[in-house]
């Protein structure tokens, strides 16, 4: 990473004294950043200020720093230092807008917090011990991401309503057992990740939150969703793997600006419920009980990922040829005793997974598929493969596709399901 000494950059002789108070304190020359994000450690400047700070994992010296002197912070690191409590200097930061107090030891957010009213982003993750945050959380109303993932917290007072610019909400990995009631009154909420807790329902009040584009509820409970969480119109990326869910509702087809969806690793045995979500790109249904692909799909034009591995499929329709836009296929681990020749239709394919079926052959219109970067094939009885599929699967191999005809416990790709659904809104 690129660093630089603070004394070759403009900095007023009240900064450079200030900064030199905190290495006498954590006994550590701090380098300047491009990027607090990108760098364990460091200072940002910026307009010939200080406006960043990272001091993770200095233990409770950091207490000491003089922080009523860095009046230009806008971000402040102070991750991974054990702290029970904080300073009363920060409430001088009034330019301060990103905190992070990840894995600490607060059993409960510091008052002082509360009274920087410039913040927009506060994280507090992983502070295992923090079980309530207190109600003057309603004070930072200008907040608009709050990350509690990884603790306690299931004391949330009715003032968390108060932060009508709150976006983004991570309440993962914390144990809830019921969501707060309060949650569902911040209606300009866009992304709220709940994903590993142990929710089996939701509150009717859910459908408040109308503004959602993202929700992950994945990991949890859940055996059935409340009517009106098909108010959420607006939702464009919902998960819901790895719940209890046995079946959809038909109100299901309300959530028409759905683009992506995540069922893996339910009880389905159909999916019906989505036939009117034709806005979807990315749909994951392994891992259920789905004993046929539905012909209805095949009208899905801008489908772009699909994956039924893990199912109880025997076949697959010969329309799904007609989804020219689709760009992974995911059939793996099915009873397949034939794939239909028009596969050999997906010309911007570049994801086959065949492998762990019933088939014994292949049909020779596939070898038109020469976009191909993954083909998985291992783990089929497959008969003598004829020379022409022979002869493609070198030829795939010559372009740089992985192929895989026995079982090598390697596969360079992660499985659409898998990639992380956490992202932050701009």
């Amino acid at each position: 990473m690129e660093t630089k000494d603070f004394r070759n950059e403009k900095l007023s002789v009240d900064e450079i004294n200030v900064i030199e108070k905190i290495e006498s304190i954590i006994q550590e020359t701090i380098p300047v950043v491009d990027s607090l994000l990108n760098n364990p450690f460091g200072m940002k400047i910026e307009d010939e200020h200080v406006t960043g700070l990272q001091l993770n994992g200095f233990g409770e010296k950091v207490i000491e720093i003089p922080y009523e002197e860095l009046t230009s912070l806008k971000e402040l690191y102070l991750a991974s230092n054990n702290l029970k409590s904080l300073p009363q200097s920060l409430i001088s930061l009034k330019n301060l807008k990103d905190l992070v107090l990840m894995v600490n030891e607060f059993k409960v957010l510091p008052e002082i917090v509360c009274s920087i009213q410039s913040l927009e982003k506060l994280y507090l993750d992983g502070n295992l011990d923090m079980e309530s945050l207190p109600k003057s959380i309603g004070n930072l109303r200008s907040l608009k991401l709050l990350s509690l993932g990884a603790t306690r917290v299931n004391n949330v007072p009715d003032s968390l309503k108060e932060l009508t610019n709150l976006k983004s909400l991570f309440f993962n990995d914390s144990k809830l057992t019921e969501l707060p009631e309060s949650i569902c009154y911040l209606t300009g909420l866009e992304e709220l990740i709940l994903r590993w807790n142990d929710l089996t329902e939701l509150p009717e009040s859910f459908g408040n939150l109308r503004s959602l584009k993202l929700l992950d509820l994945a990991f949890n409970k859940l055996t059935s969703l409340p009517d009106n969480f098909f108010n959420l119109n607006k939702l464009e990326h919902l998960n819901l793997s790895s719940s209890e869910l046995e079946c959809l509702p038909e109100s299901f087809n309300s959530l028409t600006s759905l683009t992506t969806l995540d069922l893996v690793e339910n009880k389905l045995s159909n999916i019906d419920a989505l036939k009117g979500l034709k806005a979807l790109k990315n749909l994951y249904v392994c891992g259920n009980k789905i004993k046929e692909i539905p012909h209805w799909l095949c009208d899905f034009k801008w489908v772009m990922e699909l994956d039924f591995s893990g199912n109880e499929l025997k076949s697959v329709p010969n329309c799904l040829g007609r989804l020219n836009t689709l760009y992974e296929l995911w059939l793996s681990d099915n009873p397949l005793k034939t794939v239909p020749e028009s596969l050999s239709w997906l010309e911007n394919l570049k994801v086959l997974s065949l492998y762990k079926t019933e088939l014994i052959n292949l049909p020779e219109a596939i070898t038109s598929l020469l976009s191909l970067r993954h083909l998985h094939l291992h783990e089929n009885q497959f008969e003598e493969l004829p020379k022409s599929i022979e002869e493609w699967i070198d030829e795939l191999k010559m372009k740089g596709c992985f192929v895989s005809l026995e079982e090598t416990g390697f596969t360079p790709i992660i499985p659409p399901w898998k990639k992380d659904w956490q992202r932050e809104i701009e």
